[in-house]
């Protein structure tokens, strides 16, 4: 296999061991793995034969699902089964390696839920982030105070070192937005969400208005794309559950969709159900507001709610 085939440009973000997004590369690493056993006419049971490995392993080293990355013993014996030239091994090695650092919000948060630890990285390694809120403004655009609101809302008791611990955790998770090559945030929003106080009147004007800050500057320097759908929206029914779908910029990593529920989060990986998750956002997308009306309202509603 050619290291052209590897699409190594688009490897590149994976390869930074600054910024690792262990899931992400390990999924990234089993796919990769798959591939080069496909092109080079290996099945299971002939990976068995050579190897000695059996295929529920193989079938775990490929998926990436393991807790921990697969021994570079193992990944090294299916490169040299699968003829593979020296410059994509060094690759294939390197990213492996990248799986078994840990992300920044795990080295602070060593208590984080595996959920939650899942979906960072995700949205780490994303190249398009495409979310539909229908109760509140998506996390990475949430001000500093609307998400202590909303945490503190939402939560059992708990120490206050913990909900502070919780809001730092999500404004550093923001940081995304403005990392060199980060993803592009796609947000739809129901308009409900607008007149849903968190915090009071002054919380909701300063949240509003970066909404607004970020909407304006997405017409040249911003990641973000922002749109609103009216309360009475023409023609479709809204979903009623929020979600989010990811795309990633290496072909070889299938697009993700995401549902949070109140006692965890669900993944969908299926290509055929990924697909109408897609769906049901470019249909949300054609029933919202565009960008510039979605503005004009931002500016109504801060001016005759929250002023």
């Amino acid at each position: 296999m050619s290291a052209e085939r590897l699409h190594i440009a688009a490897l590149e973000p994976y390869l930074n061991p600054v910024t690792p997004t262990p899931f992400v590369v390990k999924k990234l690493v089993g796919s990769l793995l798959q591939r080069m056993r496909l092109d080079a006419g290996f099945t299971g049971p002939d990976v068995k034969r050579h190897l000695g490995m059996s295929t529920a392993k193989l079938c775990r080293i490929e998926s990436g699902d393991g807790k921990r990355p697969a021994p570079e013993s193992d990944v090294s014996a299916l490169l040299d089964l699968y003829g593979t030239d020296d410059d994509d091994v060094a690759v294939l090695l390197a990213l492996l390696a990248n799986a078994d650092r840990r992300g920044w919000w795990q080295r602070g948060n060593p208590k984080l839920l595996d959920w939650l630890d899942r979906f960072i990285d995700l949205q780490e390694g994303a190249s398009l982030i495409r979310t539909y809120e229908l109760i509140l403004v998506p996390g990475l655009l949430q001000t500093e105070s609307y998400a202590e609101a909303v945490i503190r809302r939402g939560r059992m008791p708990v120490a206050e070192s913990e909900v502070l611990r919780s809001v730092r955790l999500r404004m550093q998770r923001q940081e995304l937005l403005v990392r060199p090559g980060g993803p592009t945030l796609w947000a739809v929003i129901d308009e409900s969400v607008l007149y849903r106080n968190y915090g009071g009147a002054q919380v909701m004007a300063e949240q509003l208005q970066r909404l607004l800050t970020l909407s304006e500057l997405s017409e040249n320097a911003s990641h973000v794309r922002l749109q609103i759908i009216p309360q009475s929206p023409p023609e479709a029914v809204p979903p009623g559950m929020a979600f989010t779908y990811l795309r990633f910029p290496h072909q070889d990593l299938a697009d993700v969709a995401y549902t949070e529920l109140p006692n965890g989060g669900v993944f969908e990986e299926d290509p055929a159900h990924t697909a109408d998750y897609r769906m049901q956002l470019d249909l949300l997308s054609q029933i919202a507001l565009t960008p510039s009306a979605t503005r004009d309202l931002l500016h109504t509603t801060i001016r005759e709610r929250y002023s």
